[in-house]
């Protein structure tokens, strides 16, 4: 063994290379580690972690000061993949290799329209956000750090490390972006919004996604903390307690767009190169599921319980004390706007619910059978009148709304036309794809609504939902209310 300190690095220690070859796969196993990794020396695993934890020292992005327990981990992971993949054959290997680039391109659009902003406290942590302030705060703190600074990421995930129960949430199953590298997983152990592993090779993506998994690292262990403490009060037997940390976790992980696939994890690749964040999607399901809190051990459903209502009640409060001060909410369900606050005479609408309005409007839509226009009319979904929506049309633009932004572009491109019926435009829609969400929220709210439509767009940067209907949709469903009165009777015909 050899002192392991480099570039300032805390005294650790590290294998030494030993003279051989570690049997016959040695230089496969240094072609798929890469980063320095040699076939020299490669005369066991021990060794082979060691190559691979040098090639990350000597890296151009290696963060000097960083703690080498972490590098160690992420190497000792990518060794044990390494060490599956050298007995295949070189055709596989390379298949395999061309199915990681395209993946990486493929997955690259989303990345870039998740970066440059601050979208974790209100997009995937909207729950814990606005039901524990405290967190939030530290969070925010942590997130302002690691996104200006690769040093103060690594502190903050050597802190992070550090904690009494990591190893108590790590063996429950509680992610941490931050400590897992790309192993057994692969590139689907990252957060969702930056699973491309090209997006950390562009500065303000690299920066973004440093913000983006520092912030929710620290209010996921911070929720999990406290979690665990409550728990151990109860005094729980030892199976018991296993299996109420477990609950704790998934929870934390749900509350924070993290959650479990069920039986669908197996094709958790697939479904993050087709959808834009499955994870996020089921989290949503699970959290309007009275079943998921239905089986959770009472000391986790006691917690579960108080954040959804600390979130329902505060959200609800926020939308009625805005609806007193004059603006409009749709309480309809069956409504496209449900739950969203608008300000005025401004089309921009604010959804304070994290994404979840969503889901409830959709449901009742099939459930009841009927929507509500624009116009005010609730219309029935069989298919009557001349763009008459159907349950089935319903359900397929739902979907459509949440493919990854690659495949959501193929779909225009094949069919012609956007998911909003408007003609297909190749340089509009690459751009659309690329641009960050945040900026094309404020750029559709000033261009709809004039200078005053950026002060309601601009909570978009935290990422709470935001969305300008165009004029072009107004005028259409305007027209549409039109030709109903005249029929009616109700308005003269020209």
């Amino acid at each position: 063994m050899r002192p392991g300190v480099k570039d300032g690095f805390i005294d650790a220690q590290i294998p030494e290379p030993r003279s051989g070859r570690f049997g016959k796969t040695a230089a496969r196993m240094a072609q798929v580690l890469g980063d320095g990794a040699h076939s020299d020396g490669l005369a066991s695993p021990e060794s082979a972690l060691a190559a691979r934890a040098r090639g990350v020292l000597r890296s151009p992005g290696h963060v000097p000061g960083r703690p080498l327990q972490p590098v160690l981990e992420q190497s000792r992971a990518a060794v044990a993949v390494a060490a599956q993949r050298a007995g295949q054959s070189p055709l596989v290997t390379r298949l395999q290799k061309a199915g990681r680039i395209a993946s990486d391109i493929g997955n690259l659009p989303r990345a870039m329209m998740t970066s440059g902003d601050i979208a974790a406290p209100f997009r995937q942590a909207a729950v814990l956000t606005i039901a524990r302030p405290k967190l939030a705060m530290v969070a925010a703190g942590e997130m302002a750090r690691s996104g200006v600074s690769k040093e103060a990421y690594a502190r903050f995930v050597d802190k992070l490390g550090s904690r009494p129960e990591f190893e108590t949430g790590k063996n429950a199953g509680l992610y941490l972006g931050s400590h897992l590298g790309e192993g057994v997983g692969g590139i689907g152990q990252r957060e969702e919004a930056f699973i491309s592993r090209l997006s950390g090779k562009i500065p303000i993506v690299a920066g973004s996604e440093r913000a983006y998994t520092s912030y929710l690292d620290s209010i996921r262990s911070q929720a999990f903390d406290s979690g665990v403490r409550e728990i151990r009060k109860a005094g729980l037997s030892s199976a018991e307690l296993e299996k109420s940390t477990n609950a704790l976790a998934d929870w934390v992980n749900t509350a924070t767009g993290r959650a479990h696939l069920g039986k669908l994890e197996p094709a958790a690749t697939v479904l993050n190169a087709t959808l834009f964040s499955p994870r996020m999607a089921a989290s949503r399901v699970k959290l309007l599921n009275p079943a998921y809190y239905a089986q959770m051990p009472k000391t986790v459903r006691v917690q579960a319980m108080k954040d959804m209502l600390a979130f329902g009640g505060t959200t609800t409060g926020l939308a009625a004390l805005a609806h007193a001060a004059g603006a409009h909410v749709e309480t309809d369900p069956t409504s496209s706007h449900f739950g969203r606050v608008r300000f005025g005479d401004s089309p921009t609408e604010v959804d304070p619910y994290g994404g979840l309005g969503e889901y409830v409007r959709f449901a009742n839509q099939i459930i009841t059978g009927q929507q509500k226009l624009a116009t005010g009319d609730v219309k029935p979904l069989d298919g009557s009148g001349k763009h008459g929506a159907t349950r089935g049309s319903v359900a397929e633009r739902f979907a459509e709304s949440r493919t990854n932004p690659a495949v959501g572009f193929l779909i225009d491109a094949l069919r012609g036309t956007t998911i909003n019926g408007e003609p297909f435009k190749l340089s509009d829609e690459a751009a659309r794809r690329l641009a960050p969400i945040y900026l094309q929220d404020m750029g559709d709210a000033i261009r709809e609504g004039g200078a005053d439509g950026l002060k309601y767009a601009a909570p978009a940067a935290v990422g709470v939902g935001v969305r300008t209907p165009s004029k072009g949709n107004l005028a259409k469903d305007a027209s549409g209310l039109l030709g109903r009165l005249q029929a009616k009777g109700r308005v003269p015909a020209n």
